[in-house]
């Protein structure tokens, strides 16, 4: 809601808890494969407030919490900025 302290998912639930029926967008919301949590938690950590990543973003991540990141982790980390980039050009 407009001008409200609770994110959307938070208002979802809240309404699905009140009326017992789950409102369409939890319905279609995507699940997350448990295996690629940990990307996306790290994938969060660098977008925060970044513009878009780059791969000395992915770089910095690495050293300051060191981690080591494989090379199919760190495309997945562009993919998904560049799908976020995508989203927020509509």
């Amino acid at each position: 809601m407009e001008g409200s302290k609770s994110t959307r998912l938070e208002q979802w639930k809240a309404m699905e808890q009140q009326t017992g029926r789950k409102p369409a967008p939890l319905k279609n919301m995507p699940v997350l494969d448990e295996y690629l949590a940990d990307i996306f938690n790290i994938y969060s950590k660098i977008a925060s407030g970044v513009e878009y990543i780059r791969l000395v973003d992915i770089n910095a991540y690495m050293d300051l919490y060191d981690d080591s990141l494989e090379h199919w982790q760190v495309e997945a980390i562009l993919l998904l900025d560049k799908a976020r980039a995508k989203a927020w050009q509509t």
